[in-house]
């Protein structure tokens, strides 16, 4: 099966799940996550902001920020550049 097949039916999947089903999923997610030695050993961690039907980050954000210094990706002119965030609140 080609890439752009696999690509479309992960998509169809994941827009059919509920929003309690991706917070409880993004929650399994955070769990995971923060269980692993890396994570506990990192100083700065990056996350990508969830939006629409991906899978839900926000709460591991906030959790993160209480301990990490944390960065998301931005887009500036079709470029991906990571910027460090001090609150929630900065994301738009």
């Amino acid at each position: 099966m080609k890439k752009e097949e696999l690509r479309k039916r992960f998509l169809a999947k994941r827009n059919k799940l509920s929003k309690s089903e991706i917070i409880k999923r993004g929650n399994l997610a955070k769990e995971k996550l923060f269980s692993i030695k890396e994570y506990k050993k990192a100083d700065k961690v990056m996350f990508f902001v969830s939006f629409n039907k991906e899978i839900h980050t926000h709460s591991a954000i906030k959790k993160a920020l209480k301990e990490k210094i944390v960065s998301v990706p931005k887009i500036i002119e079709s470029n991906i550049i990571p910027c460090i965030i001090k609150s929630f609140s900065e994301l738009s």
